[in-house]
Order: C-alpha cells, then sequence, then structure tokens
C-alpha cells in the first residue's frame, strides 16, 4: 500500500504547465506514492498527454469523465484514494521534489495528525515570492488550543496539504460551488481533525495567471459567494464557537473583496461611478452581507483586507473605489 495519494483535477491548462506539475510529482523523493489525474473534460492533447504519462509511470491512474467541475473531479480522486493519506495538487502548479516525504515524515512520527501544512510560492510571469503561514513549526491540538487553526490564511486552499483519509471518509467538496469551494470544504474538515501540524516550510508552487477564475471578471460572483456563505453557515456547528464564527466573518469579509474587485469596480461592469456605487449601497442592505458587514469586528484579516469592508460599513464608497484601484494597480505590477 502507498503511502500518499496526489489527485491533480485537470482542465483548461497550459500543456507545458501540466508537464511540469506532473513531473514535479513523480520525481518526488518518496516514491510510494499513487498519482491520480482527473481529466475533467480537458482537450483532446491534454487527454492524451494523461494517458502517456500513464505509460510512462505505473503509478499513475488517469480517468477521464465530462466537465463537472474541480469539486467533482477532487471528489472522484478521493473515491478512487487507496492511501492513508491525500494531497491535492492544482494541475498548473507545482511541488518541490522532497514536498511529500517532508509532509509524510511528520505523521509517520505522531500518527495522530490529521493534517499537515506549509508554506507556499506564489509564481508569478516574472518572479517568485514566498508567502508565509506561520513562522514558526507549530502543534495545533484543535479542542485545547487558542491559535486560530480557522485562520483564512490556513483555510484557503486545499493544496499545500496532507489530509488523513480518515477525517475525509465522510467529507466531500460541494459540487454546487465554484467560488470558495476549498474554504467551505476546509471549513468542515478541519472541524473534525484533532491534531494538526503547521510548517514553516516552503514545499509548494502556486502559479498565478492573470487570466485566472479568481481574477476574472465574473458576472456571477455574487451569485457564487452567496452560496458559499450560506453553506458556510449552516456548517457552524456550535453557537457560541468564537473561532468557527471568525472564519465565518472573516471569508464574508474576502467575498467582499472579491466581488467589489473582480465584479462591480471594473470596466466590464461600466463605467459610470454613480450606477456602482448605487448597485453596492443596495447589495450592502441585503443578506448575507449585511451581517457580515454588521460583524466586521470578528473580522481575523489584514487590515488591508479588512478595509473594504470598513469603508462599505460607513458608505464611504469613494474611498473604496480609490482603494480597489491601488489595489488592482499593485497587483499588476
Amino acid at each position: 500500500m502507498n503511502k500518499i495519494t496526489i489527485i491533480v483535477p485537470i482542465f483548461k491548462v497550459n500543456k507545458e504547465y501540466l508537464k511540469q506539475c506532473i513531473n514535479s510529482i513523480i520525481e518526488q523523493t518518496l516514491k510510494e506514492i499513487d498519482i491520480i489525474l482527473i481529466d475533467d473534460g480537458a482537450d483532446e492533447e491534454i487527454a492524451n498527454l494523461c494517458d502517456k504519462y500513464r505509460i510512462i509511470d505505473n503509478r499513475i491512474k488517469v480517468i477521464h469523465q465530462s466537465n463537472q467541475g474541480v469539486s467533482t473531479a477532487r471528489n472522484e480522486g478521493i473515491k478512487k484514494a487507496t492511501s492513508s493519506y491525500v494531497m491535492f495538487v492544482d494541475a498548473d502548479d507545482w511541488i518541490e521534489k522532497d514536498c511529500c516525504e517532508r509532509l509524510y515524515n511528520c505523521v509517520e512520527k505522531n500518527k495522530n495528525i490529521d493534517i499537515v501544512f506549509c508554506s507556499y510560492y506564489k509564481n508569478y510571469i516574472d518572479r517568485e515570492e514566498k508567502y508565509e503561514i506561520l513562522k514558526d513549526r507549530q502543534m495545533i491540538e484543535c479542542n485545547n488550543t487558542n491559535i486560530n487553526y480557522l485562520d483564512m490564511k490556513i483555510i484557503g486552499t486545499c493544496w499545500s496539504k496532507l489530509y488523513s483519509t480518515r477525517i475525509l471518509s465522510k467529507e466531500k467538496f460541494n459540487g454546487q460551488l465554484t467560488n470558495g469551494e476549498d474554504v467551505e470544504f476546509n471549513f468542515r474538515v478541519f472541524k473534525k481533525a484533532t491534531s494538526i501540524l503547521g510548517l514553516n516550510e516552503y514545499l509548494y508552487h502556486y502559479r498565478i495567471q492573470d487570466n485566472s477564475l479568481v481574477r476574472g471578471y465574473n458576472p456571477q460572483m455574487i451569485e457564487n459567494y452567496t452560496k458559499t456563505i450560506k453553506c458556510m453557515k449552516e456548517d457552524i456547528l456550535e453557537k457560541d464557537n468564537e473561532i468557527q464564527y471568525n472564519a465565518f466573518y472573516s471569508f464574508g469579509a474576502v467575498a467582499y473583496l472579491m466581488i467589489c474587485m473582480n465584479m462591480i469596480f471594473t470596466k466590464e461592469f461600466g463605467n459610470s461611478y454613480i450606477i456602482k456605487k448605487k448597485f453596492l449601497k443596495n447589495l450592502s442592505k441585503e443578506e448575507p452581507y449585511r451581517d457580515i458587514l454588521k460583524n466586521s469586528n470578528k473580522v481575523k484579516l489584514p487590515f488591508s483586507r479588512k478595509l473594504p469592508l470598513i469603508l462599505a460599513k460607513y458608505h464611504i464608497y469613494c474611498g473604496l473605489n480609490f482603494m480597489i484601484k491601488v489595489k488592482k494597480c499593485l497587483m499588476s505590477r
């Protein structure tokens, strides 16, 4: 039995990026791994490439299916996993050669660990930046801790993590969600964990592209984020659980920022500031955004990501518009 199953959902991806991704996995120093490539309706060239890799390396399994979305693809991988631990790697990302070995060594030394996560690199076209999750290695005992293990920096992605299959046995990604599905998944899964280990090591490479789904204009963004927010509200287990509510409102703040950046304050939405201001003002009066604005004090995020919520709460829409313009300018540099 192999030690880790690595699940790679594949849809629209640059061929060279996918090669780099798969090569980084098959070259791992830990050899006892299963690799599941989920062809989620990719074009013929990409589908054929997956099959070629299956011939090259007998650890690789390929599943071809019609396009059903990244969540359904990951769920199919979880169902086919035969190892004690599971990792997710996006098709345009890659991992360090000793990523699996370093993560697995942690759980080998302590079988009680349910999840291990690490810091990662943000890889732009012209530069690489380190994204630190924790300053130091930390063991988090979820039933007796003052560490916010539901921090957005931790639960914001399902990649850069090693999950024990024992806590995934009854969990799956919500296939109805298209924005924030990783957060909603982790929000449920992390609450089932008893011990989580955070590493201050950079083992994953997250490729950032200007045309990514997260950055592009999306007229359905409000609808999509609203679905996720409502699901997370239903996921809250205890009415007096401060960590869970802080995570919920923090995600709400992130959603609000993304809606402003990638929908309302965009040229695709229109050039009229008055129309944008009116639309945003009306949105702020509707649930769940009214509740999120009201509880902005419970948001645990860096001030720069919390600021849009504060500006909207006090109707300073001109300031919000200016902030979004500055943020977009900085991101495009």
